[in-house]
């Protein structure tokens, strides 16, 4: 479901539009049912906009709820528990645990009391909102100097800068989040629908037809990622280190989540969207560069298949982003596939008037024939058919033994997820574009 804010945004989009249509003087047929089909979605949007709120202020109180339950008091988000919160330490935690003679003097009492453990526990689970109020923090790191006269130089370790790592869009798109499962999940509804017809005259037969069901499976797959800390680093540092490590693991594995929703292949892995069955417009035989034809007949084979008045967008990546901006709509026209810096009245960030999300995790390596690994994909439909859903909490498991030698802890972050398509024809891709 898309937030409050997104809705908003969109609908600012469709008041401009409906300002400069309403400006026309003269205005064409078409440009009448635009104006009229912008108006009925501005007012489709104010309705979701009311309802996003209402849905944003229930999880605002859920959240306040599992706050409590985290041991801090009161379970009301105000500024005051959430600095109390940020006290809270992983690599004091971590030290704590580790099992060394040292680690029974470090007091862990407060990081214990918000997780409900005890220091003998060697794993234990974060909550989405203790990673929130943990991970923002960035603190100060000072260090000794180099040889000789620069001895006397303090240098300070200021600020901390994270590993890039692709877009993560899903979101922004609408896909449909699901957490806190734990059973097997099964998604329930019909891939077709009961069949309407007119009888053969007054008394015509009428023949009934049933609809036909599906169940969209979610089952637990584990995503993970693990470091070793050493004990050094965890001596000499400050509990900064704890929230860098953290942020850049939390950060991997949502790029690596998407990833798999996008072009996961199963089995151990969730089946991404590209391999769900939808829709499908080719290049060629072996593949072939953009044209507006192709793309205008991938949103025709949408649109024919899901015709519901729903907010559709392209997802692409770099390469195909770049690639239609340099691609006329029509030879010698001078306009292109996808605007740029408003020449000839387009918008930015829209293909046909539909909005682009662009991550490189979209698949550039794909293979169509004699091209092989170089071939890109353009997806468009209604990603809120998509459903992401997470199985228990982020489980963080610490290892002082196996490493023990090399002086290093082992430290491993666990999640189970999967992600399916609910309908998957409300969706298409060209999955054999060339770019250069």
């Amino acid at each position: 479901m898309k937030t409050s804010k997104q809705l908003k945004e969109e609908r600012a989009l469709i008041s401009a539009k409906i300002d400069e249509l309403s400006k026309v003087e003269n205005p064409t047929d078409a440009q009448v049912s635009e104006l009229r089909d912008a108006l009925k979605n501005e007012e489709n949007l104010t309705n979701s906009i009311e309802t996003a709120l209402e849905f944003e202020k229930r999880e605002a109180a859920k959240a306040a709820e599992v706050r409590a339950n985290a041991g801090v008091a009161g379970g009301k988000n105000n500024s005051g528990e959430e600095k109390e919160l940020r006290k809270f330490s992983l690599s004091k935690l971590i030290a704590g645990v580790e099992g060394s003679p040292e680690s029974r003097s470090i007091d862990t009492g407060f990081e214990c009391e918000v997780l409900g453990i005890t220091k003998d526990t060697r794993s234990f689970k974060l909550s989405e909102q203790l990673l929130n109020a943990i991970m923002p923090e960035k603190r100060t790191m000072t260090a000794a100097g180099a040889t000789a006269g620069g001895n006397f130089i303090p240098t300070e370790k200021i600020g901390f800068f994270d590993a890039l790592f692709a877009a993560t869009v899903l979101d922004s798109l609408g896909v449909q989040r699901l957490t806190g499962l734990s059973a097997n999940t099964d998604l329930t509804g019909f891939t077709a629908s009961v069949v309407s017809a007119f009888a053969n005259g007054e008394t015509g037969t009428q023949t009934p037809t049933d609809p036909t069901t599906a169940a969209r499976e979610l089952r637990p797959k584990l995503l993970y990622a693990a470091t070793n800390i050493s004990r050094r680093l965890l001596i000499q540092t400050n509990p900064s280190i704890d929230q860098f490590v953290m942020q850049n693991i939390m950060r991997s594995m949502a790029v690596k989540l998407e990833q798999a929703v996008i072009n996961g292949g199963g089995s151990t892995e969730p089946t991404g969207i590209l391999s769900s069955g939808i829709a499908s417009v080719a290049m060629g035989a072996n593949g072939g560069a953009p044209t507006y034809p192709k793309i205008l007949e991938l949103i025709q084979t949408v649109l024919t298949n899901d015709g519901a008045n729903v907010n559709r967008m392209f997802l692409a990546n770099p390469k195909v982003v770049a690639k239609l901006k340099q691609t006329e709509l029509d030879t010698g026209s001078g306009a292109f596939i996808m605007g740029y810096n408003g020449l000839f009245g387009s918008q930015m960030g829209v293909i046909d008037g539909y909005n682009v999300a662009v991550t490189s995790n979209v698949p550039s390596n794909l293979s169509k024939g004699n091209t092989t690994g170089v071939c890109s994909a353009l997806i468009f439909g209604d990603f809120a058919n998509v459903v992401v859903g997470q199985f228990g909490q982020i489980e963080v498991i610490v290892d002082p033994y196996t490493s023990a030698r090399t002086g290093t802890i082992e430290y491993t972050v666990n999640q189970f997820v999967d992600s399916t398509v609910l309908q998957p024809l409300a969706l298409g891709a060209i999955a054999d574009l060339t770019t250069t």
